[in-house]
């Protein structure tokens, strides 16, 4: 069973941007910024991001005229965008004239915008991740990979999503320091939190098994049968016995699991 912790400060920017479904506003912000003072770069993120990749509606409407202007080989730039969205009566819609300005102005150059679009398009994916989970009642979803790559990052928004279609989750980890997914917890009505914590679900596992087995023990044998338990063998049984627990809610609702590719999570996928 996984155990629960005690949440740090509410007020995580990080944790504060997990309440909304994936997006990256500020990427949105620099590809349409950049496009705006470099047209050229255009065919650097053309084949990346779409406009249905962009979260804010005012950024998919700003992308559609900026794509159709340099498609047709006209300036894009914040005068020719504005007055193209004002014949269409979009033009307050996408912010007015003050926030195409603001775009340009305050993104700094074009060199990155391959990077930033490939990121709308990344929070554009698991957007779309989360709404077709979200067509099942529930299910056993296991988010991968070695440490620091973001999987608890991905794990929460997962969870959130999912949460916010409706769904009942459980999101836990195995990663000590996952302060998000535990900032989490106790937070999010449908969403519960908990940690695999090795060492203390070792200690949970042989403190099970000393006590179903002392009333038939003499002193002596107790002693080594506690010797015995201190093979790291115990741990990998302990650690499977509360990684199937957890994996057994997913009968009656979602689990998220953050975890990295060990022995357990590979046999638990077999």
């Amino acid at each position: 069973m996984s155990a629960v912790m005690n949440p740090p400060p509410r007020d995580d920017p990080q944790v504060t941007a997990l309440r909304v479904p994936p997006q990256s506003i500020e990427a949105e912000q620099a590809v349409l910024g950049g496009l705006l003072l470099d047209n050229s770069a255009f065919d650097r993120v053309a084949d990346v991001v779409r406009e249905e990749d962009f979260y804010r509606q005012d950024h998919r409407l700003i992308w559609h005229q900026i794509a159709r202007l340099i498609e047709r080989s006209q300036p894009a730039d914040v005068v020719t965008v504005y007055e193209a969205l004002q014949s269409l009566g979009k033009a307050q819609e996408a912010g007015g004239l003050s926030y195409l300005s603001a775009l340009a102005q305050e993104t700094p150059s074009a060199a990155n915008i391959r990077r930033y679009a490939e990121i709308v398009r990344e929070r554009s994916v698991l957007r779309k991740l989360v709404a077709e989970l979200a067509q099942g009642e529930r299910g056993l979803i296991m988010v991968m990979g070695k440490g620091g790559v973001g999987k608890t990052t991905i794990a929460a928004a997962i969870a959130l999503g999912l949460v916010q279609q409706g769904k009942s989750v459980h999101l836990t980890t195995t990663d000590p320091a996952a302060h998000l997914a535990v900032t989490l917890n106790g937070e999010v009505p449908g969403l519960s939190v908990g940690r695999i914590d090795p060492q203390a679900e070792t200690q949970k596992y042989v403190d099970k098994i000393v006590a179903a087995r002392s009333a038939t023990l003499t002193e002596d044998e107790k002693a080594l049968l506690i010797e015995d338990l201190r093979s790291p063998c115990t741990e990998e049984v302990a650690v499977f016995h509360a990684f199937s627990h957890v994996v057994s809610q997913a009968r009656s609702a979602f689990v998220v699991m953050d975890t990295a590719p060990t022995g357990h999570s590979l046999l638990l996928m077999d």
